[in-house]
């Protein structure tokens, strides 16, 4: 599957293609260039001068490994390598996970041909980003998290930690595993409470010993305390203050609050001047700006990305941070209702309502070809069909006793990602439900299997 995307993307834009065969993500010097200017400067940082703590290291770990012993480019393939070792590993690893949860050997065939077929995922496995390593983390954190459950045996539990630590460190949305995992745990295993206590400290090592010395260096660095990141804060210009107020008062109307992606956003910093956009009349509605003001700080924020000097850039910026904050403060104050609860449900439409194959290296628009144009509706008919089986799916492995432990805690860490990804992120889009994405096609494939044995088919083949 990886060979056949590689070979699309080259056929479609191989500008972006560097050694034949790997796509350079646009967030590249997010990710992967700290590391380089380490090598070549003797500083982990972004920006000259300055400290990077932007992003979590969880990429940088392999890369670092590699970039000792390699040059940079053989550091690059192997990387991408590695990428696509784990991610085949991961597909049978998934299908094994269903099979145990689910005691079914033909379940392992459809989760295991299920997710070889899916290029939601796959699709990022030869490019330089953290969703391939981020999935792959967590279906082996899931995986070694059943083995506990069904064995009660710390090294399984041990396991999970370093793997949950490891997709953290990718993504750190994915943090507040860490409390629903002890909690749900001291639940399950309350009359033996000291054993699992004893296990859950056991669990927290392998994450003590990665955030212990980032947290020192973060405060070594800069003075600041860090448990995590500082996200966009560190990225210059790009995500000025100014900038992550406009953003912030574009998320809060319930808009698309993402420069790159279709909307308004796209329309304040990116398109032509004279181009128009309809803004929401709700914005409008008893406040205390107009459509005007908008118009006028989009112009005051595209004037000052032409500034050359930083001090007079930032000074400047500072004006339009300020005056986007007393937008939306006006608009909380208007619109409880829309600010605080419609923003994040219509965040949870952004997420999950889309072509189902977003990333799919073929042509936009019209120019597809019949070929084309049938893979686009196959996939978008097959993230469908995962989408809407994995809702009965959740229920059907709570409500069946063998599979109720592991469904509880896939349902409350489905429902808690869904949730943080839509109220505390101000981006949403379908990268990011890439690390639902498996649990999701397992409790699909669950739901159609049981539909399909419901409907007559010959009884199950079951393990015992």
């Amino acid at each position: 599957m990886v060979i056949l995307l590689v070979m699309a993307q080259n056929a479609l834009d191989s500008t972006r293609m560097v050694h034949g065969w790997i796509f350079e993500h646009q967030d590249y010097h997010y990710f992967l260039e700290p590391v380089d200017n380490y090598f070549e400067k003797g500083r982990y940082e972004l920006i000259e001068n300055q400290p990077f703590t932007g992003r979590m290291p969880g990429y940088w770990y392999p890369y670092m490994l590699l970039r000792f012993l390699f040059s940079q480019a053989v550091a690059l393939n192997l990387l991408m390598a590695l990428q696509v070792l784990l991610s085949g590993l991961s597909v049978y690893v998934l299908a094994r996970f269903a099979e145990e949860v689910f005691r079914s050997k033909r379940l392992f065939q459809w989760v295991f041909w299920g997710y070889l077929l899916s290029t939601y995922t796959a699709v990022f496995d030869f490019q330089t980003i953290t969703e391939s390593f981020s999935v792959s983390a967590i279906i082996f954190f899931t995986w070694f998290l059943l083995k506990y459950l069904q064995e009660q045996r710390v090294k399984w539990l041990v396991l999970s930690g370093v793997f949950l630590t490891w997709a953290i460190f990718l993504r750190p949305f994915l943090g507040l595993n860490l409390v629903i995992i002890p909690v749900v745990l001291l639940i399950y295993y309350r009359k033996n409470l000291g054993r699992t206590l004893i296990h859950l400290m056991l669990w927290s090592i392998p994450f003590l010993l990665a955030e212990v010395p980032w947290v020192i260096r973060n405060h070594q660095v800069n003075g600041k305390f860090v448990p995590l990141t500082t996200g966009v804060d560190d990225y210059g210009r790009t995500y000025s203050q100014g900038w992550q107020s406009v953003r912030a008062l574009f998320y809060h109307w319930g808009g698309q609050a993402a420069y790159f992606e279709p909307g308004m956003a796209y329309w304040f910093r990116r398109a032509p001047m004279e181009e128009n956009f309809s803004l929401p009349d709700h914005a409008f509605e008893g406040v205390n700006y107009t459509r005007e003001d908008i118009v006028e700080l989009r112009n005051k924020y595209r004037e000052n990305l032409l500034l050359e000097s930083d001090e007079e850039f930032y000074y400047r910026d500072s004006l339009v941070a300020t005056e986007a904050d007393l937008y939306l403060s006006s608009y909380r104050e208007n619109h409880f209702f829309r600010h605080n609860i419609l923003s994040g449900v219509l965040g949870m439409k952004r997420l999950f309502v889309h072509s189902g194959s977003p990333f799919l290296p073929v042509p936009q628009g019209s120019d597809k070809n019949m070929f084309e144009l049938g893979i686009k509706y196959f996939y978008l008919l097959f993230y469908l069909l995962v989408l809407v089986g994995s809702v009965p799916g959740l229920f059907l492995a709570i409500r069946n006793e063998g599979s109720r432990k592991m469904g509880v805690l896939l349902g409350l860490m489905i429902v808690q990602l869904i949730l943080v990804l839509s109220y505390y992120s101000q981006y949403q889009g379908a990268r990011y439900t890439i690390s639902l994405y498996p649990w999701l096609l397992v409790l699909a494939a669950y739901f159609y299997y049981r539909l399909w044995i419901n409907m007559g088919a010959k009884t199950p083949s079951v393990r015992t």
